[in-house]
This record gives structure tokens, C-alpha cells and sequence, in this order.
């Protein structure tokens, strides 16, 4: 027999309810923001496109040419890539595109990194070097497995009107196939976000694969300094140290700037990616206590979606509750994914709402979950608590949840 919420759980959902309230009135504050445009600038500064490959002999070339081959004047572009410490090809086909482009604008410079900074598993310590060695006002950066468009420079520059520092770019998965179409949704849900928060003031998300900055405003808050320590976070992490220098933020969105990037390989490579993302989740609460709550309310709330349902399946809790708080939560989702399908012209990622919508608690529960532990595997690095760590030091001794897969940063 199926019984109400005993007295003994009624905590329980009032913090559920809780976390349901925080979470939805965050997507009503992501979905608002998304209606606010940003004034454009014609003014082309030199630009530098800054990037750190490791282990990307398969696509360096590919992602070199389209940097040399942009819209922008070619003589106000420079293009340098940090290789850091790869294990396969990636510098000699790195040195063999720069060989055949020599002397020819855009300028273009490989630096080993391992040879430059004695050591290698650090993508913010190859971007500081690689921004060390570059003459633009303007630094762009991108992955070194990205697809990036003809105008991608143009478009994102064009947003460096008076008084931005920082632009936050669009980038997307295109990739047919059901675990490709889930994870492409999950990141346009992001983006779409990303977007919103950028136009309420308080941005709160980015990605490496399309992000650019002022580098004055890159030197004022001294670059990665304060968190290079962290694994993951070159990304956001810089946005957050922006943010609260009073850096103005703004997100670029055009169509011919949409960098397109390959999904994980691998479902387990998936969720090693986002448990490394979510390892950036209790610095927070000292960068953004707002986005703190927001995270934290989101963990709460998927981790009591998933007992709930557990206990209703014993006949603990009736079944109503557990889909009246899953369906409020589908609702708002729903919302913000049609919005998003919208701005970026995805209607084709909605397909795959229903198969999310069932996943997304069980996932934000083991990446959450995990990523606040941070202890993982990435590229070879051992990582504990957001740090990476040498074996033998502090009692390091292959403890780690082994959640190694290439993937995204």
C-alpha cells in the first residue's frame, strides 16, 4: 500500500520543494536574460588566437588551417598553439602546417611546452605561455579540436564594443547518433544559459572552445595566478575572476561564429568529463555564493528526485509527489531547451528532450556527486580534490576514480 510522506520525511521534502523553488526560478532568471542584445563594433584590433594541444594529432592540422584561413585582416591576426607535453604527433604536425605557412600572414608560432616550461598537464599554465607570447589587444582562444568558421574572429571581435573585456562564445555538436544528439542537447541547454546569465550582468558559464578577452583584462587580475592550481576551469574559472573585477561580459551570438566541436567519444568519457567540470563546484561558493546556490540547489534537487522515486518504487511515498516535483522540473527544462532551440536553430536536438529529461538526475547525481569528491583521472594526471597531484606525494597511491577518457576540458 502506497502511503503519503511520513512525518519522518517531511523535511526531507520541504527541502526538496526547497531546491524545485531555486531551481526553477534560476531558468525563469536564464531565460529572461536570453532576450538582451549587445551593440557591435567595426573596429579590428590585432588579435591573437591563443591555444594548448595535447594529444590532438588527429585534428591540429584541421583546426590550424581554419585559424589561417579567417575573414579578418590577415595582417592583424596571429595565431600561437602551446604544445603541452603530447604524447602522439600532435607538435610535428603542429610545425609541419606552420613550415608550409611560413612567412605568409596570419604569422603563425608552435612552442613546445614541455621544452618551455619544464613540465606538461597544465592547460592553464600552456595558455599563460602562450598569451605571454602575444602582441594582441584582443586575445581569442579556442580547442585544438574544434571546427572553427571563416568569420569566427570577425564576429567575436565585432563584440568588443566600448567598455567589454570579455566575450563569451557559441559553440555546439553536430554529430549524428543518440549519445552524440543527448550530449548536444545538454550542452545547448548550457550555452543557452550561458547566454541568459551573460544578459542579466552576472555571466556564469563559458566555454574554452570559443571565448575571448581584453589582454589588459586578463593582466589585471593576474591571468590564471589564483587558480591554477585547479584542474579544470580555464574557462569559467577566468570568467568568475572577470566577473568580480567589474569586468563587463557580453555572449556572441552569430551564426557564422558557431565553432563546432566533436562530442566524447564514449558515454563513460562523458560523464569524466562533467565530473571534472562539477569539480569546480565548491570553489564557487568563494568566486559566486549565487552560482553556489544555484548548483547546489540543482544536486539537491536531482539527488532527491532519484531517492524519492526509490521510495516510492518500495511504496514509501506516493507517486504523485515524485512526478508532480519531476514534471515541475521537466516543465522548466522543457522551457529553456525550446528557448535555446530557438536562438541557436536546434529544433532538431529536441528530439532527444524525453531520453534527457529521464537521464538528467541520475547523471547530475554521479557527476555531481563525484566532481565535489574531484578525485579522477584526466590525460594521465592524477586529480584530488580539483588538484593535480604526483604520485607519492601526500599519501597519493592510485585511490582515484578512474574516469580517464579523452574528452573535452
Amino acid at each position: 500500500m502506497v502511503t503519503p510522506w511520513s512525518a519522518d520525511l517531511n523535511p526531507a521534502l520541504a527541502g526538496l520543494f526547497i531546491s524545485l523553488a531555486v531551481y526553477l526560478l534560476a531558468i525563469i532568471w536564464f531565460f529572461m536574460g536570453t532576450f538582451r542584445r549587445v551593440s557591435l563594433t567595426t573596429q579590428t584590433p590585432l588579435v591573437s588566437v591563443v591555444l594548448a594541444a595535447r594529444d590532438e594529432a588527429g585534428t591540429i592540422e584541421a583546426t590550424l588551417n581554419s585559424l589561417l584561413e579567417q575573414s579578418y585582416e590577415p595582417s592583424l591576426l596571429e595565431v600561437i598553439l602551446v604544445d603541452d607535453g603530447s604524447t602522439d604527433d600532435t607538435l610535428l604536425r603542429a610545425t609541419t602546417v606552420a613550415s608550409r605557412h611560413k612567412a605568409e600572414a596570419p604569422s603563425l608560432h608552435i612552442v613546445d611546452g614541455l621544452t618551455s616550461m619544464g613540465s606538461s598537464g597544465s592547460k592553464k599554465a600552456a595558455l599563460t605561455l602562450a598569451i605571454s607570447r602575444a602582441a594582441g589587444e584582443i586575445i581569442l582562444s579556442t580547442d585544438a579540436d574544434c571546427q572553427v568558421p571563416r568569420d569566427w574572429v570577425s564576429k567575436m571581435v565585432a563584440h568588443f564594443d566600448e567598455g567589454v573585456d570579455a566575450v563569451v562564445g557559441f559553440s555546439q555538436i553536430t554529430e549524428p547518433g543518440l549519445r552524440a544528439g543527448i550530449e548536444a542537447l545538454d550542452f545547448l541547454l548550457l550555452m543557452t544559459a550561458a547566454r541568459g546569465a551573460c544578459g542579466n550582468g552576472h555571466p556564469v558559464a563559458a566555454s574554452g572552445q570559443s571565448i575571448g578577452f581584453r589582454r589588459d583584462a586578463f593582466d589585471e587580475v593576474d591571468g590564471y595566478e589564483t587558480v591554477k592550481h585547479r584542474s579544470s576551469g580555464d574557462d569559467v574559472l577566468l570568467l568568475q575572476l572577470l566577473r568580480s573585477a567589474g569586468k563587463r561580459i557580453v555572449f556572441a551570438h552569430d551564426e557564422a561564429a558557431s565553432v563546432v566541436h566533436p562530442a566524447v567519444p564514449s558515454m563513460r568519457g562523458l560523464i569524466a568529463q562533467r565530473i571534472r567540470w562539477a569539480s569546480n563546484g565548491p570553489i564557487q561558493l568563494r568566486l559566486d555564493p549565487r552560482l553556489f546556490l544555484h548548483l547546489t540547489a540543482t544536486l539537491l534537487l536531482n539527488v532527491g528526485i532519484v531517492v524519492a522515486f526509490g521510495l516510492a518504487v518500495v511504496g514509501r511515498v506516493d507517486p504523485m509527489h515524485v512526478a508532480g516535483i519531476w514534471g515541475s522540473k521537466a516543465i522548466g527544462d522543457v522551457v529553456l531547451a525550446l528557448r535555446g532551440a530557438w536562438i541557436f536553430r536546434r529544433w532538431d536536438l529536441l528530439l532527444f528532450w524525453p531520453i534527457w529529461e529521464v537521464l538528467h538526475p541520475v547523471y547530475i547525481v554521479i557527476a555531481g556527486g563525484l566532481g565535489c569528491l574531484g578525485v579522477f583521472r584526466w590525460k594521465g594526471t592524477r586529480v584530488r580534490l580539483g588538484r593535480p597531484v604526483t604520485p607519492g606525494v601526500d599519501g597519493e597511491g592510485g585511490s582515484e576514480i578512474d574516469v580517464e577518457a579523452r574528452g573535452k576540458s
